[in-house]
């Protein structure tokens, strides 16, 4: 078995053998019984695949760990949804993106938005998410704007949108601690 780059690359050869000496002489078509098995090594150690045919291959592709396969391999976006709730004052949201390809670089092209006032964004584009990268957005709600914020934000990375959406409420407290409502702040 050979590895590159320490992420489990490379090819194994893997050999089914029954274990059982009397079903390697005679196995029934379209029936498995008695004990076969066949032991594959990879990053966890030997894993114990259960029942197979009697035959030997060679297996080319990645050996990896359950782990690796929920995070890598795509791109994550932290938050997606920005809510603000109440808005009484100014407040910066950081919306992280990380290229969890381990060798693919992601373009991130453009932002567009839909109905962005009350908001400003830090537009880093055009930028280049080499693999494992991360880079922050940042995206600040202003304490002046529509009464209702609702904004999504559209992130071009590789030629799919990654919407990002904005929201919250405008409210202004009076001295007395009364909450006023729809005022157009």
């Amino acid at each position: 078995m050979t590895t590159r780059n320490g992420f489990g690359e490379g090819s194994a050869t893997i050999a089914l053998l029954p274990t059982d000496p009397l079903m390697a002489r005679n196995p029934r078509a379209g029936e498995v019984s008695g004990t076969w098995h066949t032991d594959i090594i990879n990053l966890a150690g030997s894993i114990d695949t259960g029942y197979s045919a009697d035959i030997s291959s060679t297996v080319n592709g990645v050996l990896s760990s359950y782990a690796d396969t929920l995070l890598f391999g795509r791109l994550w976006i932290d938050p997606i949804d920005i809510d603000k709730g109440l808005i009484v004052a100014a407040s910066t949201t950081a919306v992280s993106i990380w290229n969890a390809y381990q060798s693919v670089n992601k373009p991130f092209s453009s932002i567009s938005v839909i109905s962005p006032g009350g908001t400003t964004i830090v537009n880093p584009t055009p930028y280049n998410l080499h693999p494992t990268a991360v880079i922050d957005v940042n995206i600040t709600v202003l304490r002046a704007g529509p009464t209702v914020q609702y904004t999504t934000y559209g992130f071009d990375i590789d030629a799919v949108i990654y919407p990002i959406i904005v929201r919250g409420t405008r409210v202004a407290i009076t001295s007395t601690g009364n909450i006023l409502f729809g005022l157009g702040l």
